[in-house]
């Protein structure tokens, strides 16, 4: 998806494109696409990714203001998650929510329901497109109070016509984190790791996951060409190790959701509120599949880069004039006009 990403980067709209824009913010005509990402932080000084924050803030409780920013990462998690999003979406505007984690009985860390609900209600309030979160909570964690609070925050955001991206817990048989996706089932995208064979990753156990995107044995933190502008900060590199988790599997998805936007919006504006929904979501990512392979799994080369060979023959409006309309061959007049509205 790299060379498609730096097609659309360097993509120039007809003026016609350019008061079109929903909620997304504008520069020379491109409608930025806004995903929140929900995580431990972003490190903004990371390639270049401070140029993509838009809006940040912190939900730790920990008293210390500067080591709590939105701008710093405690793990490194959603500083990756945002380096996987921006490499699908190139043009995007993160909202970073920092929010609060505690360490469990196995040693790992969980994020606290109270935090989430308060991310979860900031990034509504930011009216982004795309909520990714990357993370799971433990149904026997939080009490029936935050619950509710939970399921009123991604209802309210569900409402807002944002569209909600979370992982699957990657737990093998067992299947307690079942949060925030299971406060609205049918309203959320639950996204699971894929091995380099397309296959469910086997800790996925039994989830009924939505889709599977890559999410096993991924090197992530080389640099990315199409951000670094050469300077130390922003081509610091990671750990060549290779990653694996649901996590990876769920920004991905979110980033190709922003990307779609992305497309729509730079092709044909008129038909952004179809797929800015649930609904119109699934039906564009329905599309991608021609067939014969795993319906949760996303061929996304096959309609992205494969078009990128017409470019000899055909110049980059038409091109991505055809991919949108494979996007929108199930949209249109599949999704009812309430709930565009």
């Amino acid at each position: 998806m790299e060379e498609f990403a730096k097609f659309i980067r360097n993509f120039t709209p007809s003026p016609s494109r350019t008061n079109t824009l929903l909620n997304g913010a504008s520069h020379a005509g491109i409608r930025y696409t806004k995903v929140a990402i929900i995580d431990d932080g972003v490190d903004g000084l990371y390639a270049g990714l401070g140029r993509n924050i838009a809006a940040g803030e912190s939900f730790c409780n920990r008293g210390d203001s500067d080591y709590d920013s939105f701008f710093k990462s405690s793990g490194g998690h959603g500083t990756i998650m945002a380096v996987l999003i921006r490499k699908m979406c190139p043009h995007v505007k993160l909202y970073v929510a920092r929010v609060n984690e505690e360490r469990t009985g196995n040693d790992t860390r969980e994020i606290t329901a109270e935090s989430a609900i308060k991310a979860i209600k900031w990034a509504t309030e930011r009216k982004v497109d795309i909520i990714s979160m990357s993370w799971t909570i433990n149904e026997t964690g939080p009490t029936a109070t935050e619950l509710n609070q939970l399921t009123e925050a991604i209802n309210k955001a569900v409402e807002n016509k944002i569209l909600l991206f979370c992982s699957v817990s990657d737990q093998g048989p067992r299947n307690e984190g079942r949060f925030p996706a299971a406060c609205n089932r049918s309203n959320t995208f639950l996204i699971g790791a894929a091995t380099v064979e397309g296959q469910g990753w086997q800790w996925l156990g039994k989830n009924d996951v939505d889709y599977i995107f890559p999410g096993t044995d991924l090197i992530i933190g080389t640099g990315d060409p199409l951000f670094d502008d050469g300077s130390a900060n922003s081509s610091r590199r990671t750990s060549r190790e290779p990653y694996s988790g649901s996590s990876l599997a769920t920004a991905l998805a979110a980033g190709l959701a922003a990307l779609v936007l992305n497309c729509v919006a730079l092709s044909s504006p008129n038909d952004l509120k179809l797929v800015k929904t649930h609904r119109g979501m699934q039906l564009a990512f329905g599309s991608i599949n021609t067939g014969g392979g795993q319906e949760k799994y996303l061929a996304v080369w096959d309609l992205f880069e494969k078009k990128l060979k017409d470019l000899g023959d055909k110049d980059e409006p038409e091109v991505l004039g055809e991919i949108v309309q494979r996007l929108l061959s199930h949209v249109r007049g599949s999704v009812p006009t309430a709930l565009t509205e």
